[in-house]
């Protein structure tokens, strides 16, 4: 079913092309070079129409002023088309004067579009690592409150809910710069986890005051790039 969807929009778009030409080459007799630079900008316009149409939903949020970034090349293949057909009316316009008009209108185009693009694919990897930054804390709060439940030492238990404390009032927000430290506080968590049973309660207390201690370098480095 999808495919057949797929086929019927391919064919519809490759009707356009077809009565376009048909169209042309039937009302013109003469094909001087400003006609075949129109020509070639109006399918050029079209074929960045197709290419957005296909490329845009997969992305997300491709805004540009407010609007979504395909209506940018709806609007290109629009102005584009408009020009041509004028051009392509009035041949005696010197080719020249219309390869620039249509070499700026195009290189404004897909300045915008790169732009654009490059904005939106910024936010997505910002957006993703803000995800993982969410996930960090989640993981790392949740691997604390399952060991309060598993010790009975009430001076451990105690020092571990201090320790999922300082986790949930931690920053999600992160930075690059972090990536180690906070590697080595979840390496340290899994440690412990691995060996609260088996470690004497002065050991378990040192690795929650050092992992307390990270956490607070890092909660204070943070700090410091907002």
């Amino acid at each position: 079913m999808r495919n057949n969807s797929k086929t019927i929009n391919i064919i519809t778009k490759l009707i356009f092309i077809v009565v376009f030409n048909t169209i042309i080459f039937l009302t013109v007799s003469e094909f001087t070079s400003t006609f075949w630079v129109a020509y070639v900008f109006i399918h050029i316009a079209y074929l960045s129409l197709i290419i957005t149409s296909y490329t845009i939903p997969k992305v997300k949020n491709a805004h540009v002023f407010g609007y979504p970034l395909l209506y940018l090349s709806y609007a290109f293949f629009i102005i584009t088309f408009t020009l041509g057909i004028v051009f392509l009316i009035f041949k005696d316009i010197s080719w020249i004067l219309v390869l620039s008009i249509h070499l700026i209108i195009t290189g404004v185009y897909v300045f915008i579009y790169l732009v654009n693009v490059s904005a939106n694919k910024s936010t997505i990897q910002a957006e993703k690592h803000s995800q993982e930054n969410i996930l960090y804390i989640k993981i790392a709060s949740v691997e604390i409150e399952q060991l309060m439940y598993d010790v009975n030492d009430q001076c451990l238990a105690k020092a571990l809910e201090d320790l999922y404390d300082l986790i949930c009032s931690s920053q999600v927000k992160s930075h690059p710069s972090l990536a180690d430290l906070e590697m080595n506080i979840m390496q340290e968590i899994k440690t412990l986890k691995q060996h609260l049973v088996t470690m004497d309660e002065a050991t378990t207390l040192t690795m929650i005051q050092s992992i307390k201690q990270q956490l607070l370098e890092r909660n204070n480095k943070i700090s410091l790039f907002n």
